[in-house]
């Protein structure tokens, strides 16, 4: 499948339903819908949009995914009024190709958000540096009454060589020596902005961090070491993995040749 992300304070449902319908009948079924609700006001100014408070947008991103559930099953023409929409005569054909909506994920982390997609999302989407940090997630999803139809997907970073070796020196490479540092400093300044994320006493080691994996969960290993690690996120009760490459065109072929010929003899793939 094809996932698209949509910041929903941002798109109007009535006008995101007509351009998921086009993708999805051009797909034949296969686009997914990436509900977000969005983090970073210098995003909202470009559109003249305040951010709206933390749980305000999970709020409105219910309502939001709401009225494109109704369009979906064919409800219409029906009428929505609330402080948020002022809708009348609303109505959408077609439907997805798979019958009455597309699969639902979402990326929120906070409380707000996992219940969002408890409530809403048929993927979970989680951040994680580290294999313990996806345990911990994992766990707080599951520990949500009603969680269990939500898949758990995460994200990471793949740098896979023949050895080991390999493999941290180009990461050293193309982080350290390469690093475009300057876009580094300023993303982490939007975050810090946000929340704070960035403690100041671990503000080195990130940085390398974010400039080697945008902070995300890096796998640099041999082609065993990487199926390896994968199937341990597997065994730890995630669905699927988010993989990105420095270089896709030069390392999916290797990854393809192999690392999935190993993910298949472990039983996960």
């Amino acid at each position: 499948m094809v996932f698209c992300t949509v910041h929903v304070p941002l798109v109007h449902p009535v006008w995101a339903v007509k351009q998921l319908a086009t993708a999805d009948h051009i797909g034949r079924g296969r686009l997914g819908l990436n509900i977000v609700v969005g983090w970073n006001q210098r995003e909202f100014s470009m559109f003249g949009r305040e951010l709206m408070p933390h749980d305000d947008r999970y709020e409105f991103a219910a309502e939001w995914f709401g009225i494109v559930e109704r369009i979906w099953a064919a409800e219409g023409p029906f009428d929505h009024e609330t402080r948020r929409f002022s809708l009348q005569g609303v109505m959408g054909a077609p439907a997805p190709v798979g019958g009455t909506r597309s699969l639902i994920m979402n990326a929120g982390i906070s409380a707000a958000g996992l219940d969002f997609a408890v409530q809403h999302a048929d993927v979970s989407l989680v951040t994680m540096q580290s294999l313990e940090e996806a345990t911990v997630r994992i766990g707080r999803m599951r520990a949500m009454p009603g969680s269990e139809r939500v898949q758990v997907f995460g994200t990471a970073l793949v740098v896979c060589r023949p050895t080991r070796a390999e493999a941290l020196a180009y990461l050293e490479r193309y982080s350290g020596e390469y690093g475009d540092y300057e876009a580094v400093d300023d993303a982490l300044a939007r975050f810090s902005d946000y929340d704070g994320v960035v403690d100041p006493e671990m503000y080195a080691d990130f940085r390398k961090t974010f400039a080697a994996s945008h902070g995300m969960l890096q796998i640099v290993r041999s082609p065993d070491d990487v199926a390896r690690q994968l199937a341990t996120l597997h065994h730890e009760g995630m669905a699927g993995v988010a993989l990105t490459f420095v270089n896709h065109l030069e390392e999916v072929p290797f990854f393809r040749e192999q690392v999935i010929p190993r993910l298949v003899e472990l039983g996960v793939r």
